[in-house]
């Protein structure tokens, strides 16, 4: 079995993202997140070392966006992670996540620790 990399905790979130690539922009599934990146579901169009845009619409007056690069992408996921967040996105993120888990307290330690 291969070695856990990932630093941070994995939330299993199901919702529609946006990302954008020049001037396309694709909509596709997330399957999880973290305060470092996501896992979604994938297009043609993703290539790997690709940079991008995360949009999070949560409702039509609850809006966030992200940097990010494409890590890996195959025909079924690809993972992205967040190479720039800015202040208020990073408050919205985190709200996300710590609602999403049975243990915030964990999120916010990870945070803290960073």
């Amino acid at each position: 079995m291969a070695e856990e990399k990932r630093d941070r905790t994995r939330v299993p979130i199901k919702f529609d993202v946006i990302i954008s690539i020049g001037k396309d922009e694709i909509p596709v599934k997330t399957w999880d997140l973290s305060m470092r990146g996501l896992q979604c579901s994938s297009d043609p169009k993703f290539k790997q070392d690709e940079n991008c845009q995360v949009s999070f619409i949560l409702s039509p007056l609850m809006k966030f966006q992200l940097e990010g690069k494409i890590t890996r992408t195959s025909k079924d996921s690809t993972g992205i992670y967040f190479s720039g967040i800015p202040a208020e996105s990073f408050h919205h993120l985190k709200s996300l996540l710590q609602y999403n888990t049975d243990d915030p307290e964990k999120i916010e330690n990870e945070i803290s620790s960073i």
